[in-house]
């Protein structure tokens, strides 16, 4: 199973990937990760903290030709995608092979625009003709970068806003704090963050098995 981070911009997808694949792995799931980011981020971390999974470097636009067959059988693939804008071809050829999309973005008006703007869902949704389903990837968003404060709008209008687009939207969020925004190059441990409460999710609305 391939699960992809993706986003227009700087939106906290390596975080949130590596988080997830930690949460994911000290729950019992063999783990292999992906980096699709030409800035090499999620493999630099690796190198640093010594992640206890493999990280490749896959920062291809023939990344469906090349990396699903790298996946060893009852693994999982987490696959951390760089800015969509930028490298529009690489997060498509991610896309023609994920089995799992997941749209990281804050609930700020700027990010939204530019998953508007892009747009992001005609990218997700070109790739269906090109795989083997003929249907776009199952993709869910995940509101990141979250203003700690309980009393924010943002939260709350950023779910309204998706949902008018159709969009699936997890319930949980990654707020704004030191844990996330200041991980990298420190280790990684992934019970009790919001990541694991996403695995948790994840499993009850049937994306993991």
């Amino acid at each position: 199973m391939l699960i992809a981070h993706v986003s227009p911009r700087t939106m906290g997808k390596t975080t949130n990937a590596a988080f997830l694949a930690h949460a994911m792995h000290e729950r019992g799931y063999p783990m292999i990760g992906f980096d699709a980011d030409h800035s090499r981020q999620f493999q630099q971390w690796d190198e640093k903290a010594n992640f206890p999974f493999t990280v490749v470097g896959a920062a291809t636009g023939v990344f469906h030709m090349k990396m699903p067959a790298l996946v060893p059988e009852g693994h999982y693939g987490m696959v951390d995608c760089g800015h969509a804008e930028d490298h529009q071809d690489v997060t498509s050829s991610v896309l023609r092979c994920a089995d799992l999309a997941i749209v990281n973005s804050s609930p700020s008006t700027a990010d939204l625009h530019r998953i508007r703007d892009l747009p992001m869902r005609k990218i997700i949704d070109d790739v269906a003709p090109l795989r083997v389903d003929s249907k776009p990837p199952e993709t869910w968003v995940l509101l990141n970068r979250v203003p700690p404060q309980t009393n924010s709008k943002a939260v709350p209008e950023a779910r309204t806003w998706f949902a008018k687009r159709k969009w699936n939207v997890f319930t949980t969020t990654v707020p704004f704090i030191q844990q996330y925004s200041q991980a990298m190059p420190f280790p990684v441990k992934g019970a009790g963050t919001h990541l694991d409460e996403l695995v948790t999710e994840m499993k009850d609305r049937g994306l993991l098995p």
